[in-house]
Formats: C-alpha cells, sequence, structure tokens
C-alpha cells in the first residue's frame, strides 16, 4: 500500500476514452484527469506516455534467459515444441550453458525481460522459488 496517493501529470495517459494528461493512483487506479488533490505524491511526466500494463498469463520465470530456441521454421501448437525440445535439453550446448547459472539470477532474468516488455502480471506455472521471496522488490 502507497503511503499517499501518486499524481502522475503533464503525460499522455491511454485511457478508455481517448488519451488523458494525469492519473491518480495508490494501490489501484482512482482517478483519469483528474487535478492532484492536497497530500498527493506529484510527479511530473514531462509528456511521457503511460499505458496499460500487460499480462502474461502462461510464464516460467526461469526458463525465460535461452534465447530463441527454434527447431523449425513454424510450430502449430506447444506440443510441437516440446516434442523438439525434449531430446535437445540434455545435450544441447547453449541450454547447457544457460542451465549452468543459478536459478536466483535466471528467474530475475525472465522477471526482467517481462517488466521491460510492459508486463505487470504474470502467472509463474513452477513453484514458488525461496529466491523469489528474497531477490525480487515486486509481488509475486
Amino acid at each position: 500500500m502507497w503511503p499517499s496517493a501518486v499524481s502522475l501529470v503533464n503525460g499522455r495517459v491511454a485511457a478508455a476514452g481517448g488519451v488523458a494528461e494525469s492519473v491518480r493512483f495508490s494501490s489501484r487506479i482512482l482517478s483519469i484527469g483528474e487535478r492532484p488533490r492536497y497530500g498527493d505524491a506529484v510527479i511530473d511526466l514531462d509528456g511521457a506516455y503511460v499505458l496499460p500494463g500487460l499480462v502474461n498469463a502462461h510464464e516460467h520465470l526461469e526458463l525465460n534467459h535461452y534465447g530463441r530456441l527454434k527447431f523449425r521454421e513454424q510450430y502449430a501448437n506447444v506440443s510441437e515444441w516440446v516434442d523438439d525440445m525434449r531430446p535437445r535439453l540434455a545435450g544441447d550446448a547453449a541450454i547447457r550453458r544457460g542451465r549452468s547459472h543459478p536459478l536466483v539470477e535466471r528467474v530475475f532474468i525472465g522477471a526482467l525481460k517481462n517488466l521491460l516488455a510492459g508486463v505487470t502480471l504474470v502467472a509463474h506455472h513452477n513453484p514458488f522459488y525461496p529466491e523469489m521471496r528474497r531477490t525480487m522488490a515486486v509481488r509475486v
């Protein structure tokens, strides 16, 4: 919970009704297009954009650091991709190198890639590793 509301002003806020100049929020959006209230922390965006966060509905954070692993031009479904990956998991040099990084680093890279892509909510489909609690400044 934020100690007080935050008002982002002088921005370009993407909203359902078009573009607004401000947004006010705490643990949720309080208003769009309204002036800050007394006690708000005010941040001048100087024309920057505010866009809604994306949702990644299926992620394995510790497996998101390998780079592009594609063994055919196109996959019709995930089962085809898994069929290509399964025999390579033990023998492929790039995958072995990727697995040699500590789990905490792999999870961090996966989270960072999501955040840089505009994702603000991730449904992680593997265990909630203790490393996630110790290293992430976001709620998982």
